[in-house]
């Protein structure tokens, strides 16, 4: 029999130190305009992401009681709250940075693309990228938040399957009738 009395409750907990990580990973991100090799600090930290929810859900898994199974759906659900929980968390900063630290680089980048502009449209093979670009931009941070969390949470699920996979077991009263 599986125990889900503290998934929910578990999951929030280490969502927040998850979201925490995401948080310094994003701040990577933001700080980058002004310290360019930060970003050499983001990828890696980037790349950590599925191991650490790996991590997270196997501690989840192992303070369980030892004769509880903990099937692939347990961890799956776990693993995903986990992405749920980090993405809202995250949502903080990433707020921060569309609605007061891009606008007051977009000036900058702009004025660099512009300075590409014989490159741009030779990539795309044409000048409507000017006009997408506008468009990108005008998006609402609110809604470039919300977008960023339904993203994070898809990514998430997907990431949470082979973590369930891996971190499944057996009750030990399944072992032991198998024998």
């Amino acid at each position: 029999m599986e125990d889900r009395s503290n998934l929910f409750r578990m999951s929030a907990l280490m969502g927040l130190i998850f979201g925490a990580f995401w948080c310094l990973k994003y701040i990577c991100v933001m700080l980058a305009f002004n310290m360019p090799l930060l970003i050499l600090l983001y990828l890696p930290l980037t790349c950590f992401v599925p191991f650490m929810a790996h991590i997270l859900t196997r501690r989840y898994r192992n303070s369980l009681p030892e004769q509880d199974r903990f099937s692939f759906m347990h961890g799956w659900q776990f693993s995903t709250l986990l992405y749920l929980f980090a993405a809202i968390l995250v949502s903080i900063p990433h707020y921060f940075f569309y609605a007061d630290i891009l606008p007051a680089h977009l000036p900058n980048l702009k004025a660099q693309l512009q300075e590409s502009s014989a490159m741009m449209t030779q990539i795309f093979g044409t000048e409507n990228w000017q006009e997408a670009l506008e468009q990108g931009l005008s998006v609402r941070p609110a809604a470039r938040v919300l977008n960023d969390i339904s993203t994070n949470f898809f990514w998430g699920a997907l990431f949470s399957i082979p973590v369930g996979l891996i971190l499944r077991r057996r009750a030990s009263s399944d072992n032991t009738q198998e024998q």
